[in-house]
């Protein structure tokens, strides 16, 4: 909880300069960028067949419709679809 106390006041340091402020606003742009380049490459080489395209499709389906669910589910039924399928 002091750690979280002390970042906070230093955050607000941070952001009261226009230098420190625009720095912190580019490396959080770089960084989304960063993650949108990983996620675009491991979604190309996973992403192979209509198997693993479907079952991406589904699963973001119903994350957006059901968002309390917890991810294990959807993990948990990619494995039993796998196994169903033969390709585990």
């Amino acid at each position: 909880m002091l750690t979280l106390a002390c970042r906070s006041k230093k955050h607000r340091a941070s952001r009261a300069s226009a230098t420190a402020a625009a720095l912190l606003d580019g490396v959080n742009a770089a960084s989304l960028a960063l993650m949108a380049v990983v996620t675009a490459y491991l979604a190309r080489a996973a992403l192979v067949d209509p198997l693993a395209l479907a079952l991406a499709a589904g699963a973001g389906v119903t994350l957006l419709a059901r968002p309390r669910w917890s991810s294990a589910w959807l993990v948990l039924g990619g494995g039993v679809v796998g196994l169903v399928s033969g390709r585990v």
